[in-house]
């Protein structure tokens, strides 16, 4: 039983080693990327201007998508932007003044990335812009997805509405020094399920091997041979029934010599007399 157990236990350690393994892949994040953290670490040492392109630069190679700044489309307004702004207008937001150009605009999803420290709703500017992304994201049922800093301060406004359009927002950019917890988990997972695994498979082993030294030391029973299954054993010597039956076969024996002797005398001289006595032992007697 504690056999079949420590099997189910095994089972069970080489599910979460492959779970581990995934995990450190990090490539089945619920978002865009697929990933649940950047692929590089931002760099804290620059101005919030080459920070902001810098996080830019990033999500486009995670996204595996071209920047919005090259393509130029934009959420329109009510007042038509001029060709140099916008190349395509996808959408139109009353709200929108003249236009919005989010960082990334693709017919899955508009996305955006804040490489900064703070992200929340107190800021009036960045939560009309959001507003209006999220406006956007809705006429075109698709989500809004907003990449901020794995440290970034956010309020629940802010989750409230990018979360209203479907999508969510992630706390994806490295910093320095940062060390994933999932990942802490994942190693953990793969070191204690490995090691319960290579405990099961040596109890295997050692059993396994313990099994067949037994099988070696039993000796191999010799078959019946055809003659030892047809015949009974011969009876011993010193058996009381064997030893009348034995007697009485020689009496016989002596007995029927004797009268071949009386008959040849008899045929030498017809007058001539022979007479023998044979006492036959009684069985009760012997």
């Amino acid at each position: 039983m504690w056999r079949n157990i420590w099997r189910i236990v095994a089972v069970l350690m080489i599910g979460i080693i492959i779970a581990g393994i995934v995990l450190l892949l990090n490539f089945t994040a619920p978002n865009p990327t697929g990933r649940r953290y950047s692929s590089e670490v931002v760099n804290l040492d620059l101005s919030n201007g080459d920070k902001g392109t810098d996080g830019e630069r990033i999500l486009a190679t995670d996204l595996n998508a071209p920047n919005n700044n090259v393509e130029k489309h934009c959420i329109c307004g009510a007042m038509a932007a001029t060709t140099s702004q916008c190349n395509l207008c996808r959408v139109t937001i009353t709200s929108v003044n003249t236009y919005r150009l989010p960082d990334f605009f693709t017919e899955a999803y508009i996305a955006d990335s804040k490489n900064r420290n703070s992200w929340q709703s107190l800021d009036t500017r960045e939560y009309a812009q959001m507003t209006d992304y999220a406006d956007a994201a809705s006429a075109l049922d698709i989500p809004l997805w907003v990449f901020v800093r794995v440290d970034t301060i956010v309020d629940q406004p802010m989750y409230d509405l990018v979360r209203s359009t479907g999508g969510d927002i992630v706390h994806y950019f490295a910093v320095p020094d940062w060390v994933d917890p999932v990942n802490i988990i994942a190693i953990v997972g793969i070191i204690l399920g490995s090691l319960i695994v290579v405990f099961v498979l040596w109890r295997e082993f050692r059993e396994t091997r313990h099994m067949s030294q037994i099988y070696r030391d039993v000796p191999e029973e010799e078959p019946e041979s055809p003659t030892n299954r047809s015949f009974p054993a011969a009876p011993k010597q010193d058996d009381p029934g064997v030893v009348i039956h034995v007697t009485h076969q020689k009496m016989d024996d002596a007995e029927e010599f004797m009268d071949k002797v009386k008959n040849r005398v008899e045929k030498t001289n017809g007058n001539g007399h022979f007479s023998i006595n044979v006492d036959v032992v009684d069985d009760d007697e012997s």
